[in-house]
């Protein structure tokens, strides 16, 4: 299948004919030009079937992560984030390291929702490492040498606004993990998954 004469019947909102090439072939390349059509259409559901296929479709080398971060904020706006964690977990270490910040910190946010806060921590860590930020040590001592007691981290909070800025990816994404590691020291998860969430919706 020819991209080039899919671009051609989307441009002329040939909408019915274009979806039914694309249900019709199956390549890597048609499913990727599938996925990014239907986040066009905001048909986040769709996205996700054809990303599923487009991912057994395609070996490491050839997968686009362009197409892994649209799929994993289609499952992030629909509240899927076991499809979040499965998308990133289906990935090779050197395709997860590759991914964006933004893209990282959604899937650190589901995996904080989903309760498995050693992966949370460990993909925070690692971010932490990209921006130049020193590494955790461990939860519980990089909450307690960097915060203090339970009153201290109420402190923290209250004082830190989860205001982000767009002009600012790094520092915003540095701000949103010191406030969400707080609130889930304080066991306030829900809280800290929006917290994540707010700044992506910023810098993004």
């Amino acid at each position: 299948m020819d991209i080039s004469t899919l671009q051609n019947l989307e441009a002329a909102g040939a909408h019915a004919a274009l979806e039914k090439k694309l249900a019709a072939a199956k390549t890597p390349q048609v499913l990727q030009y599938a996925t990014a059509y239907y986040v066009r259409r905001g048909k986040p559901a769709k996205v996700l079937t054809c990303y599923a296929e487009y991912m057994q479709a395609t070996t490491a080398g050839e997968r686009d992560l362009g197409a892994v971060a649209m799929a994993i904020e289609c499952a992030r706006r629909l509240g899927h984030h076991n499809l979040v964690t499965e998308y990133f977990l289906a990935l090779n270490k050197e395709e997860r390291e590759k991914l964006d910040a933004e893209t990282l910190s959604s899937v650190a946010a589901a995996f904080a929702a989903l309760r498995q806060l050693a992966e949370a921590e460990r993909i925070t860590g690692f971010l932490r490492a990209r921006t130049g930020m020193p590494l955790l040590p461990d939860f519980d001592g990089y909450v307690k040498k960097n915060y203090g007691d339970a009153r201290a981290i109420r402190q923290f909070i209250k004082n830190t606004p989860p205001r982000f800025d767009r002009q600012d990816t790094a520092g915003s994404v540095q701000k949103a993990l010191a406030i969400a590691i707080a609130h889930m020291a304080e066991g306030n998860y829900p809280t800290a998954v929006a917290v994540l969430e707010q700044c992506k919706a910023v810098v993004s």
